[in-house]
């Protein structure tokens, strides 16, 4: 009975023992990755989409998408006003209300203020429905508390579809309005009879 007892006695005793001590795991530095820079060690971004927004009254705390932008490429130039370059740009202007038709634009390059506004430029295309825009540039101002969003350019514009073609100095978009409107403009407009 006593060698019985023995390997019991140890087989308890042994359970009872401190587990031994493993060695803390290995810890490795997180790794952030960084956004690739150009040859001038600016930060560029690759594929990357920006938007402007409006406070929206009617909810509190909501907010509705005025301006999208994606671009091929975004760039960082103002450190404070956060402030992007940007490269291959297709752009959304958004209107207040469900009927309202955006204004898609297309641009070489531009400019992206957080929160204020977007210039595009060089060779920019915008497309409202069925008419065409073309344009040296065009500057969305977002709407604030007390004035409505607006499309500007103060450059040549020259506006076409299948029936009119019109030529202006200067145009201002009002999408919440669905109102364009142009100086020093002149061109054609074709009417055609409808056929029954």
């Amino acid at each position: 009975m006593k060698y019985l007892l023995l390997p019991l006695v140890f087989m308890l005793t042994a359970g009872c023992a401190q587990p031994p001590v493993s060695p803390p795991p290995a810890v490795y530095p997180e790794e952030t990755p960084e956004a690739p820079a150009d040859a001038s060690g600016e930060i560029v971004i690759h594929g990357a989409n920006f938007y402007l927004y409006r406070n929206d009254e009617s909810v509190a705390g909501a907010q509705t998408q005025t301006l999208s932008i994606q671009a091929d490429t975004f760039s960082l130039v103002g450190g404070e006003t956060k402030q992007y370059a940007f490269e291959g740009a297709h752009a959304v202007i958004y209107g207040r209300g469900e009927n309202n038709e955006p204004v898609v634009m297309e641009a070489a390059r531009g400019i992206f203020v957080e929160d204020e506004r977007a210039v595009l430029q060089d060779g920019v295309t915008a497309t409202m429905g069925d008419l065409t825009l073309e344009l040296q540039d065009l500057e969305w101002k977002n709407p604030q508390a007390d004035e409505p969003g607006i499309a500007i350019s103060n450059n040549p514009v020259r506006i076409i579809n299948s029936t009119l073609s019109l030529e202006a100095a200067t145009l201002r978009i009002y999408p919440d309005e669905k109102r364009v409107v142009l100086s020093e403009g002149s061109g054609s407009w074709r009417f055609e009879k409808e056929t029954p």
